[in-house]
């Protein structure tokens, strides 16, 4: 196996996760907005507390709970660690899959 291959395949890699991740960010929205009546593709993303726009910088999945520590940027209330939980755990779901995908349909040599 060459070393470009393996190049592609961490990239695919690394590209699943992010993937999973911004796809339970979604999900965590939807399930927010759907429980608040609140429309999924019209309005912005808002703090909960403060009811501020959130800046699209920190809607980065995971990455941005991080690096605020958990708190929103304007009011510094709590972010719930649940939004935290559902998209690394959908990170690592997608991870698991594209796993799965690149040593069954792509054929691994040692």
């Amino acid at each position: 196996m060459s070393e470009i291959d393996n190049i592609i395949k961490i990239l695919i890699l690394i590209f699943g996760f992010f993937l999973g991740s911004a796809i339970g960010s979604f999900v965590n929205a939807s399930v927010y907005r759907f429980k608040h009546g609140i429309s999924i593709w019209m309005d912005r993303s808002k703090c909960p507390h403060c009811k501020k726009n959130i800046a699209p910088y920190d809607l980065i999945p995971i990455f941005s709970y991080l690096i605020l520590r958990g708190k929103c940027r304007n009011c510094g209330k709590k972010i719930p660690i649940d939004c935290l939980v559902t998209e690394i755990g959908f990170a690592l779901l997608y991870l698991t899959l594209f796993i799965f995908y690149i040593n069954g349909f792509i054929s691994i040599q040692n």
